[in-house]
């Protein structure tokens, strides 16, 4: 127990992180520059942004091991995203998010009885994030 102690005290905490690394594409296959890129490490851990680069790719260091979300966003696109479990010092690759075309949501607003809401109106909330 004291060796096995020991040797995580005495191995740099680098190494114990996980990289992952990926690509952003639209649904043709093509490249997504610029992309915004997040990755969420467990439920409560704090988001941490990125943007992807020319090629689309994008990659994160020092990563604490879990289930980790990655998120990815572009204008003119939907919002899509991907999960993975790392595991320490884990290097994952080629996690590829492929964002769609937006969408349309249809559907019929009722109150509590299912009758009709007469002039009901949906909106989408505002964007909570700013622009680079």
């Amino acid at each position: 127990m004291t060796r096995i102690l020991s040797a995580f005290l005495l191995c740099p905490l680098g190494v114990l992180a996980a990289t992952v690394s990926g690509q952003v594409t639209g649904q043709g296959g093509q490249a997504l520059p610029n992309a915004r890129v997040w990755i969420e490490p467990g439920l409560g851990g704090a988001l941490i942004e990125s943007r992807a680069a020319a090629d689309g790719t994008f990659k994160f260091d020092s990563l604490p091991a879990g289930l980790l979300g990655i998120f990815a966003y572009a204008d003119g696109y939907a919002f899509n995203g991907a999960s993975v479990n790392a595991g320490p010092a884990d290097d994952i690759k080629d996690v590829r998010i492929t964002l769609l075309s937006p969408g349309t949501v249809g559907g019929r607003i009722v109150d509590a009885r299912g009758k009709p809401v007469a002039g009901a109106r949906v909106t989408r909330p505002p964007r909570t994030w700013a622009r680079a």
